[in-house]
């Protein structure tokens, strides 16, 4: 018989993990070997209304194997930002909302998390919500652009820079994060 094992909120703030061991029930064909790449998106439509349900966006997910074992990786956000009881509330229904829906890849720890305050940018309306902030665009292999979200739509982004403003089609984009000035938040907080 499976059974479940849950950890307390990890040591690091604003993270909690639950680990999560399965027996050796029959598992679905789905569980295969090299299921996990590319199940994000089925792990998505599992997990999506639990974390909706918390007054939370999903704002990525990525099932991997790392060192120690495979990890299902969940990263949520608000506007306001997200506080550790919200993400151990979340984890704790997300673990269950799994187990309910026989998701069984075998042992896996979950984890789920905020993006952080240096957080990726993927779809068109996180660049929407991000005009006015200091962002890191790569283009390829070779440009990199820094500067400040001017305006950003479903299609294009335009950034800020020292040299002027530069567009960019989504497509074009190869990654994307905010970028905080760190001298700048010292000298702030000194103020």
């Amino acid at each position: 018989m499976g059974g479940a094992r849950r950890a307390a909120p990890g040591p690091l703030a604003g993270h909690a993990s639950a680990i999560l061991f399965t027996g050796d029930e029959a598992r679905p064909e789905w569980a295969g070997a090299h299921f996990f790449f590319g199940m994000e998106r089925d792990i998505e439509t599992m997990v999506a209304p639990v974390i909706e349900a918390a007054g939370l966006e999903l704002v990525e997910v990525t099932f991997r194997r790392e060192a120690g074992g495979k990890v299902l990786r969940l990263t949520v956000d608000r506007q306001d930002g997200v506080d550790l009881d919200t993400i151990a509330q979340t984890s704790e229904r997300v673990s269950r909302r799994l187990d309910v829906e026989g998701f069984d890849p075998g042992p896996y720890r979950l984890e789920l998390s905020s993006p952080g305050v240096e957080r990726r940018l993927r779809r068109p309306a996180d660049f929407v919500r991000r005009v006015g902030q200091r962002v890191e665009v790569r283009i390829g292999d070779d440009v990199v652009v820094v500067g400040t979200v001017t305006s950003a739509d479903e299609d294009e982004v335009t950034i800020g820079t020292e040299d002027g403003e530069r567009t960019f089609g989504y497509d074009a984009i190869a990654s994307a994060r905010t970028v905080v000035d760190w001298d700048e938040e010292l000298k702030r907080s000194k103020r």
